[in-house]
C-alpha cells in the first residue's frame, strides 16, 4: 500500500520537500505483497520530488563553488550533499566528507555538526544504518554544544527514522517523542505535524489502528492551521487512505485518496503517482480482497504507472507492475499478467530487491501451473524457495552483525567506564596525599606557637574556655530554636501554597459555573419568555377589545387562540417539570414504580406520536423490535422521559429527508442477574463534535451551536442520564460528522407474566413539544411575495422562528403595513436583499443566524443599512440590550411584550424615517458629500451619482441601465432611493438632470436646447414642461431671470 513516510532531515532549512510517498512496512507473506517496499523506497521518492528542481539548483551550486573559500565553501559543500543526498548517494557522502576535512583543518564546529549529519543521511540512504549512526552520533554533541536546537531536532528525527528502518519501533519512538519536545520548544508546527506523522505509522505498523488514526489527526490537524489543501494535508489523508485499506475498510479508504488528490500541483506528481495506485490496489491491484472492480484497477495503476514514469521513479514501479499482473490474474488475462511479471521481476533482480523477487518466482509459478507449462512452473518455484532461503540467511547474518556490534559496543563501553574509575582513583590519592602534607604543616606550626605561649597565656586560655563553652551553648539553644521555626514556617509555606493552590481551582470552577448558571438562565428565560409573550399576548389582546366592546366581563377566543395559549402554556409546564425531576433526582426523592407490561407495545406507541412529524418533514422514520413481544415489568413514564427525550433531540437535529431509527434488543445474560435491554437511538444529523461528547449529560451544558430554540436548556440529556442512572443502566453516546449521533442504552429490566399485564397509557397527551418541533421545521417563508411598486403601504419583515409568535406579530401589524416573514436568520436576510422592506422585526435567538449577526449584516451592506430594526429577545440584561444596540438595532423590546407597545415604536421608526427621506430629498444636491447619511450611504450615492454624472446626455439611459451601471436589481435601487430620497428611480434620475440643466443654464453654457441635449432631453417641449414642474418657470423664463438678475 503507498503511504507517506519520512525522510532524514537536515541541519538546516532544506530547500526541497521533507516528505515523501513510500510504501508503508507490513512482512512478506502475511497481509500484502507490497509490504516490504517501504525499506527500499524510503529514499526513492524524496529524489524523484527533489530531482526536478535539483539539476538547475546544483548547476548554481558547482558555480559558488569555483569561488567559494573557507567557511563559505563548506557550507557549499554541505548544500551539494544534501542535494545528491537521495538521487546520488555515493556523490553526497563524497561533498560531505570533502566538507568535514575543510571543517576540521579550520576548527569550525558547525561545518562539521553539518557535515557529521550530511554524511548519516547518505549512509541510511545506502541502508548501511551502522554507518550513519556512527556519524549522527558524533553530530548530535556538536549541535549540543553550539547550543543549534534546530539542528539537534533533526539529528533526533533522523536517528529515529534509522531505529525506523531497523523495525526497532521502541528506539524509534523515544527519539521521535525527544524530537516532539524540541519542536515544541521552537513552536514549529510543521516539524510537530511531521512528528505526528511518523507516529502515527509506528502505530499503523504495530496495527494499533485507534492510536495511529489519533497521531495522523492531530498532524492533520496542524498542517490544516497552514495549508488547507495540497502536498502537506494530502500526505496525511493518504496516509489516513491506506489506514483503512490495512484493514480492508475499501470504502472507508476511497474518499481519503480522492480528497489527497484535491489541491495537488504539477510539481506533486509523485503524490498523485501514490494516491492513484493505492486506488487501484483497492479496486482489484491486492493478491487477495479489494472491491474487485478490475477495470478501475487497471485505470488507476496505468494511470499511477504513467505518473512514476514521469517523475523517473525507478523504485515504486516494479511493485505497481506486480499489482497490474495480479489484476491480469484475476481476469483470466494470463499473457498480460506474465508479461508485466517479468518487467517486475527484471527490474526488481536489478535493484536486488530480493523480497519482490521471490513473490514474483511464485506468481510466475502461478500462472506457468495454470498455462499447464508444469516445468516452468516447478523451475519458478524451485527459485522462489532459493529466494526465501536466502532472504532468511542474509536475515540471520544481519542479526548476527547487529549482535557483534552490540556486544563491541558494550565492550568499549565498559573499558571506558574502568578507566574512569582508575583515573578517579589516581585523582584520589593525590589529593589525599597533597591534604595530609598540608595538614602535617599547619599542625606542627600550630604545636610550635602553643609551646611559645603556654606559660604566659595558661591563665587566660583557661578562662576563655569556660567562656567560650557558655557561648557554644547558647548558639547550640539559639540553632535549635532556629532550625524548629524554620521547620515550623516550612510548615506554614507548604500549607498557604496548598490553599492558594484549592483557591484559585475554586476559583475557576466558581467562573465555570458562573458561566454556566448564566447560559442555562438565558436560555431558560427565552424558553420561559416566548410561551409567556403569546399567553400574554393573546390576553392582553382580549381584555383590550372587551374594554372596548364595554362589556368586560364577557370575552370571546377563537380556536387559533386558545390552541396558540394551550400549546404553549404546555410547553411551559414541560420545562417545569424537567426541572422538578431533576430537583426530585438530587434529593433522592424520585422512585422507580415498575408495572409489568408489554414493552414492545410501549415503543410502538411512542413511536408512533412521532409519525406526523415524520410524514411532515419527509423523514424516514423506523422502528426495529424484537419478533418476541418483550414482557417486562418496567415505569412506563420514567422510560417515557427518557426516549421522549431522546427521539426529540434526534428530530430536532436531522434535516428534512434524513433519518431517525429505534432499535431494541435483548442482550444475552451471561450471570444470574438480569436480562439487560439495549435500546439504540440514531439520526442522520450534523453529529457533536469530539470536543462536545464528553459533556452532553452534563446539567445545563448546552453545545456550541446558534442560539435557538433548538438549543434547549440543557437539562433533557442530563434527566436523561440520571433516570437511566436510577434504572440501574448505562448510556453511551457515539457521533460522527458523516454518520450522526447514536446514543445507546442499556437497562436491566425483570421478565413478567403475560398475565400481570397492565395497559400502558396513552401517550398523545405528552406530545406537546412534538408538535412544537414540527411546528418549527415546517416554516416556509414567503419571500417570493410581489411587491407591487405603486403600493404606498410600509413593507415590514418579521423574522422569528417560532410560528406562534410570528403570527401573532402578523396579526398585530397587517393592515397599515405590509407583512413578509421568515422563519431563521439566514431567510431572513435573503429576504431582506430581494425584497428591501422599510422595517425588520427580528427574534435574538434564532438558527443558523442570530438577530445580532442578521442585524449587523443588515446595517453593514449598502443595499439593506438604511433599514430599521427592532430586535425582540428573552435576555432583559443591559448587557444584552447594548450588545443589541451595538450591532445597529434601532430599538430594542424584551419578551414578553404589549402589542400595542410594538405598534407604537413601528410607527415612531417609520415616521422618523419618512422625516428623514423627506430632509435628504431637500437636502439632496450633485454631490454627495452634501448629504448627512451614513458613511456606507455616502458611498453608495456618490456611486450612484457618478453613474448619473457619466450618463447625463444619454438619451437612451433609464431606469433599467441605471440599476445595471450601479450594481443593484431594479427593485434594490428603486427601494433604497425611495428610502433616501423619497423619490422613484424615475424620478430621482429626471430631477438629477433638471437641476444640472439649472447649473448650466445659470452658467449661461448655452441656450434652452443646447442645455436640453446636454442632460439627455431630446424632446424640447417635454423638458419645458418638466422644468416648469420642477422650478415653477419654463427655461427661457428662468434664463431671463438670471440675466436681468446680472444686469
Amino acid at each position: 500500500m503507498i503511504s507517506k513516510n519520512q525522510t532524514p532531515y537536515t541541519l538546516h532549512k532544506a530547500r526541497g520537500p521533507q516528505h515523501l510517498c513510500v510504501c508503508s512496512s507490513v512482512p512478506l507473506g502475511h497481509t500484502t505483497w507490497l509490504g516490504k517496499a517501504c525499506l527500499l523506497t524510503i529514499a526513492a521518492l524524496f529524489a524523484v520530488v527533489v530531482l526536478q528542481a535539483q539539476d538547475t539548483e546544483a548547476d548554481s551550486l558547482l558555480q559558488q563553488l569555483k569561488l567559494a573559500k573557507d567557511t563559505s565553501r563548506i557550507n557549499v559543500l554541505n548544500q551539494l550533499s544534501f542535494h545528491y543526498n537521495a538521487a546520488d548517494p555515493a556523490k553526497a557522502i563524497a561533498y560531505a566528507t570533502q566538507a568535514l576535512q575543510l571543517s576540521q583543518q579550520l576548527d569550525f564546529k558547525k561545518g562539521m555538526a553539518q557535515a557529521f549529519n550530511r554524511l548519516g543521511i547518505g549512509y541510511s540512504h545506502q541502508n548501511k544504518y551502522a554507518q550513519a549512526m556512527a556519524y549522527y552520533d558524533k553530530a548530535l554533541p556538536l549541535s549540543q554544544e553550539l547550543g543549534d536546537l534546530p539542528g539537534e531536532l533533526a539529528l533526533m528525527l533522523n536517528i529515529g527514522m534509522v531505529y525506523h528502518k531497523q523495525d526497532n519501533r521502541p528506539k524509534a519512538t523515544e527519539y521521535y517523542l525527544k524530537g516532539l519536545k524540541i519542536a515544541e520548544k521552537l513552536e514549529d508546527d510543521i516539524r510537530i505535524a511531521n512528528i505526528y506523522n511518523f507516529l502515527g505509522n509506528i502505530y499503523s505498523e504495530l496495527e494499533d489502528y485507534p492510536q495511529a488514526i489519533v497521531y495522523y489527526q492531530k498532524s492533520l490537524e496542524l498542517k490544516k492551521k497552514r495549508f488547507t489543501r495540497g502536498r502537506p494535508v494530502s500526505q496525511v489523508l493518504n496516509n489516513l487512505g491506506d489506514l483503512h485499506m490495512r484493514q480492508k475498510e475499501y470504502q472507508k479508504a476511497l474518499p481519503y485518496f480522492t480528497k489527497a488528490l484535491d489541491g495537488l500541483t504539477e510539481q506533486d506528481k509523485d503524490i498523485q503517482a501514490a494516491c492513484f495506485i493505492n486506488m487501484g490496489l483497492v479496486y482489484g491491484g491486492l493478491p487477495d480482497g479489494g472491491l474487485q472492480q478490475y477495470s478501475k484497477a487497471l485505470e488507476y495503476l496505468n494511470q499511477g504507472l504513467r505518473l512514476q514514469q514521469e517523475v523517473k521513479d525507478p523504485y515504486t514501479i516494479p511493485y505497481v507492475l506486480t499489482g497490474l499482473a495480479y489484476v491480469y490474474q484475476k481476469t483470466d488475462e494470463l499473457t498480460k499478467s506474465e508479461a508485466n511479471a517479468q518487467q517486475a521481476l527484471q527490474m526488481a533482480r536489478q535493484m536486488e530487491i530480493k523480497s519482490l523477487v521471490a513473490e514474483l518466482y511464485q506468481l510466475l509459478s502461478q500462472l506457468a501451473s495454470r498455462q499447464k507449462k508444469y516445468q516452468q512452473a516447478y523451475d519458478y518455484q524451485s527459485r522462489f524457495i532459493q529466494t526465501q532461503d536466502s532472504l532468511r540467511n542474509d536475515e540471520n547474518t544481519r542479526q548476527i552483525a547487529k549482535l557483534q556490534a552490540d556486544y563491541e559496543t558494550e565492550k568499549k563501553q565498559a573499558e571506558i567506564e574502568l578507566l574512569k574509575k582508575e583515573s578517579e582513583k589516581e585523582a584520589l590519592l593525590r589529593n589525599i596525599i597533597g591534604l595530609g602534607l598540608l595538614a602535617t604543616l599547619i599542625i606542627g606550626g600550630l604545636i610550635v606557637s602553643r609551646q611559645r605561649l603556654k606559660i604566659r597565656n595558661n591563665r587566660l586560655l583557661v578562662e576563655k574556655s569556660l567562656e567560650i563553652s557558655q557561648k557554644n551553648e547558647e548558639l547550640a539553644h539559639t540553632n535549635e530554636l532556629l532550625s524548629s521555626q524554620s521547620e515550623q514556617l516550612s510548615i506554614i509555606n507548604e500549607t498557604l501554597s496548598q490553599q492558594s493552590r484549592q483557591l484559585a481551582e475554586q476559583t475557576t470552577k466558581l467562573k465555570e459555573l458562573d458561566q454556566v448558571k448564566s447560559t442555562f438562565f438565558a436560555n431558560i428565560s427565552h424558553e420561559f419568555r416566548t410561551p409567556l409573550t403569546l399567553i400574554l399576548g393573546n390576553l392582553q389582546d382580549k381584555l383590550e377589545a372587551g374594554k372596548g366592546a364595554g362589556h368586560p366581563e364577557t370575552l370571546s377566543f377563537g380556536s387559533g387562540e386558545v390552541t396558540s395559549m394551550h400549546r404553549n402554556a404546555g410547553r411551559l409546564l414541560e420545562l417545569i417539570n424537567q426541572l422538578l425531576d431533576l430537583s426530585k433526582l438530587e434529593s433522592g426523592k424520585m422512585h422507580l414504580q415498575p408495572q409489568a407490561g408489554n414493552l414492545s407495545q410501549f415503543f410502538r406507541l411512542l413511536t408512533a406520536s412521532f409519525s406526523s412529524l415524520a410524514e411532515s418533514r419527509e423523514i424516514a422514520f423506523k422502528l426495529d423490535l424484537p419478533a418476541k413481544e418483550l414482557y417486562y415489568a418496567f415505569d412506563s413514564d420514567k422510560l417515557h422521559k427518557i426516549f421522549a427525550n431522546l427521539l426529540s433531540n434526534a428530530f430536532k437535529f436531522t434535516p428534512n429527508n434524513g433519518e431517525v431509527s429505534l432499535r431494541a434488543e435483548v442482550l444475552p445474560s451471561v450471570t444470574d442477574a438480569l436480562p439487560r435491554l439495549k435500546i439504540t437511538v440514531q439520526d442522520s444529523g450534523s453529529g457533536i463534535s469530539v470536543e462536545q461528547l464528553n459533556s452532553v449529560f452534563e446539567r445545563f451544558y448546552q453545545g456550541s451551536q446558534h442560539y435557538s430554540d433548538q438549543q434547549g436548556t440543557g437539562i433533557g440529556l442530563a434527566l436523561v442520564k440520571e433516570l437511566v442512572q436510577l434504572h440501574g443502566g448505562q448510556v453511551y453516546v457515539a457521533s460522527d460528522a458523516l454518520q450522526g449521533t447514536r446514543f445507546v442504552i442499556e437497562l436491566p429490566l425483570a421478565p413478567c407474566s403475560t398475565t400481570d399485564i397492565e395497559p400502558i397509557p396513552s401517550i398523545a397527551t405528552t406530545t406537546t413539544s412534538y408538535e412544537q418541533i414540527a411546528d418549527n421545521a415546517s416554516v416556509e417563508s414567503t419571500d417570493d411575495i410581489d411587491t407591487v411598486a405603486g403600493n404606498e403601504q410600509p413593507l415590514i419583515l418579521i423574522v422569528e422562528d417560532n410560528d406562534d409568535l410570528r403570527a401573532y406579530i402578523r396579526k398585530h401589524l397587517e393592515g397599515p403595513y405590509r407583512i413578509l416573514e421568515s422563519s431563521n436568520g439566514k431567510e431572513g436576510f435573503d429576504t431582506a436583499l430581494a425584497q428591501i422592506p422599510d422595517l425588520v422585526i427580528t427574534d435574538l435567538m434564532m438558527p443558523e443566524m442570530s438577530g445580532t449577526e442578521l442585524c449587523e449584516r443588515l446595517k453593514t451592506d449598502e443595499r439593506t443599512n438604511h433599514i430599521s430594526v427592532i430586535m425582540l429577545t428573552a435576555l432583559a440584561t443591559q448587557e444584552s440590550k447594548l450588545q443589541g444596540l451595538q450591532t445597529g438595532a434601532d430599538d430594542y423590546l424584551t419578551k414578553p411584550f404589549d402589542a400595542r407597545e410594538l405598534r407604537l415604536r413601528v410607527g415612531n421608526l417609520l415616521e422618523s424615517r419618512r422625516k428623514l427621506r423627506e430632509r435628504f430629498s431637500k437636502q439632496i444636491r450633485i454631490a454627495p458629500s452634501d448629504i448627512a447619511v451614513s458613511s456606507v450611504d455616502e458611498k453608495l450615492l456618490e456611486r450612484i451619482l457618478k453613474v448619473v454624472e457619466e450618463n447625463m446626455s444619454n438619451t437612451e439611459f433609464g431606469s433599467e441601465e441605471f440599476a445595471r451601471e450601479a450594481g443593484l436589481s431594479r427593485m434594490q435601487l428603486h427601494r433604497k432611493l425611495t428610502a433616501l430620497t423619497g423619490q422613484s428611480t424615475s424620478e430621482f434620475l429626471r430631477s438629477m438632470r433638471l437641476k444640472r440643466a439649472a447649473q448650466l443654464l445659470d452658467a449661461r453654457a448655452g441656450n434652452v436646447s443646447d442645455v436640453a441635449y446636454q442632460v439627455g432631453f431630446d424632446n424640447l417641449p417635454y423638458f419645458s414642461k418638466c422644468f416648469r414642474e420642477q422650478f415653477d418657470c419654463t427655461p427661457s423664463e428662468y434664463l431671463a431671470r438670471q440675466v436681468a438678475s446680472v444686469v
